[in-house]
């Protein structure tokens, strides 16, 4: 699938990705990008990009990642835990980023064909359209066969 028709699924699927409207920017050759815009659905009291909504666009990459290489529909991906640090107050629009590599969508795809399970780490950035870094994110992912 293209970004485009990734996009268009994540915001079918997931109604907050249409609300915070998050634009895919790449999920292929190991880069995963979203984007979030600060906008009045975003952004907080402050006039920052809601720490919620940060939170949200880091964890939508594993997201990304299984639309893009999952091995078929009969499989459940969920998020089983995240940690966020704050580095800086994200005053205009996040782009959130992570890198996953062929070795790791290979291992994965050989774990659920052997033993239908699957989980992975997925560290991630948070940054400015500047590129500074305004968070990080460790995010742990579970993928189990449905029976």
């Amino acid at each position: 699938m293209d970004v485009k028709q990734i996009e268009a699924t994540v915001k079918q699927i997931l109604p907050l990705a249409k609300f915070m409207d998050v634009e895919v920017l790449s999920a292929a050759d190991g880069d995963y990008r979203c984007r979030v815009p600060l906008n009045e659905q975003t952004k907080n009291h402050f006039n920052s990009v809601h720490a919620a909504i940060q939170w949200a666009g880091a964890e939508l990459l594993g997201g990304l990642i299984w639309i893009q290489n999952q091995p078929g529909n009969d499989y459940r991906f969920v998020m089983r835990e995240m940690t966020i640090r704050f580095l800086k107050p994200a005053m205009d629009d996040i782009e959130a980023c992570a890198q996953f590599d062929d070795a790791q969508i290979n291992a994965m795809k050989s774990d659920l064909q052997e033993t239908g399970r699957h989980d992975f780490e997925l560290e991630a950035e948070i940054k400015n359209k500047h590129g500074d870094v305004l968070a990080t994110t460790t995010g742990c992912y579970a993928i189990r066969k449905v029976s």
